[in-house]
């Protein structure tokens, strides 16, 4: 608390001749040959104070010994000459043991309101200048009205300051818990969330909104708020990481885009979905690693192939740095390895997609039914897949193919039954990052 202005309170010639005996006002420290022992000890005689309240209740001489201890600290800091610290230090002690004789001589001291104020100053940061301008505030206040506790309050008065100082109660307990998700939210505002992640950053602050609120119907029940604050945790985690992409690596890309990719990176143990409790990168092959810009094709490369197939075209799903494309109804004929007529839409299909990711190198892998010898089908699993790569390449001549036939191997469904064996007479496309 800053330096209360004595004029408020004594009349010039009384703080004239206060502040002469205050200043040759000197105690003696317990041990002037350890100095670190004795700043230690000044520094506990200040916390305790405080606890107790004589930071109100005595703060001319408080606020003049606090300031005393701050010069013995600089001193000893800057390796000043011992007995320069050890003056500070003395006249320090001097101040805190007025300040305490100060407070006993206080003649109508509200009970009710310092039991409320050291409630709200219990975790008061001293740092955070917000918090302790308004108790600076409402201190001065209560003085002026009380006359340096002079005058008794009425109950109006009682109750007024007592709100006050709960209300303050409420803002540092508010503070404790959520002062690191407000930052995130105002950075994620500073950098255009509400353009660029509308819906993600609207659900953070409507979770913040009520834990906020839970906290001010509860701030001393701590349980009772918990689960609040942790649901607003998470969700401003979630919009950290999804602004993390969308001005990062993964820029340009969309609101959706981004909120599968943090999941996806979540679901493998990269990334916490709490604030304060970051895991670190896993420790992972080069197979497995994805840059942000690939991860982003290959997200939007599936969201577009799910649109675009039905579950009976083909199955979209990635491994590590690779993007599969199962392609289940080419409708190849027992036997051939031609391409229909009506599969050829959907190779269009696969070419779009493939020219959107810009791969590194495809494999296609070609696939038969059971029906016929194993040489047979591994032959014509091959010349299936040559037929894809034939028609892919005329469409795009830059794509690097490798093809492979793996026969009757891996089967999708039974081959008991005419729609099992169409399944199974199929072709893979491994696309592999860039």
């Amino acid at each position: 608390m800053k330096p209360l202005k004595k004029t408020l309170y004594l009349g010039a010639l009384s703080l004239t001749v206060l502040a002469g005996c205050a200043t040759s006002e000197r105690a003696s420290l317990n041990d002037k040959d350890n100095l670190t022992g004795s700043l230690d000890e000044l520094a506990t005689m200040e916390k305790e104070l405080r606890r107790d309240q004589i930071d109100l209740l005595g703060h001319e001489h408080f606020e003049e010994g606090a300031d005393d201890l701050a010069d013995a600290r600089e001193a000893f800091q800057e390796k000043e000459e011992n007995s320069e610290v050890i003056e500070e230090l003395e006249e320090a002690k001097g101040h805190f043991l007025m300040a305490q004789e100060r407070a006993k001589a206080k003649k109508a001291i509200p009970h009710e309101i310092l039991k409320t104020r050291s409630q709200a100053i219990a975790n008061l940061p001293r740092f955070e200048d917000d918090l302790t301008s308004e108790l600076e505030k409402i201190d001065d206040d209560l003085l002026r009205r009380s006359d340096d506790f002079e005058e008794t309050l009425n109950a109006k008065e009682v109750s007024s300051f007592q709100k006050r100082y709960h209300n303050l109660e409420v803002m540092v307990v508010q503070n404790e818990y959520l002062h690191s998700l407000r930052k995130v939210v105002e950075n994620a505002k500073r950098e255009d969330a509400s353009d660029l992640a509308p819906e993600t950053l609207r659900k953070a602050q409507i979770d913040l909104a009520t834990a906020e609120n839970a906290i001010k119907q509860t701030p001393r029940q701590r349980d009772e708020f918990k689960a609040e604050v942790l649901k607003a945790n998470k969700s401003i985690k979630l919009l950290s990481d999804v602004m993390t992409k969308l001005t990062g690596e993964a820029k340009g890309a969309s609101e959706d885009i981004a909120l599968k990719l943090v999941y996806q990176e979540r679901k493998v143990g990269k990334l916490s979905d709490t604030l304060g409790h970051l895991q670190g990168d896993l420790v992972r092959t080069q197979s497995q690693a994805l840059s942000a810009a690939v991860q982003v094709r290959f997200q939007e490369a599936m969201d577009r192939a799910r649109k675009e197939f039905s579950e009976e075209e083909a199955e979209v799903y990635q491994q590590g740095d690779r993007l599969i494309l199962r392609l289940k109804n080419l409708n190849f004929k027992t036997g051939s390895a031609k391409i229909p007529e009506s599969s050829t839409d959907l190779l269009t299909k696969i070419d779009g997609i493939l020219k959107a990711i810009n791969p590194q190198s495809v494999s296609i892998v070609g696939h038969t039914d059971s029906r016929g010898s194993q040489e047979m089908n591994q032959k014509l699993s091959f010349y299936r897949a040559k037929a894809v790569e034939s028609f892919l390449s005329e469409k795009n001549a830059q794509l690097k193919t490798e093809t492979k036939g793996l026969g009757e191997e891996r089967p999708l469904a039974t081959n008991e039954t005419l729609k099992g064996r169409a399944l199974n007479r199929r072709v893979d496309i491994i696309v592999n990052a860039k």
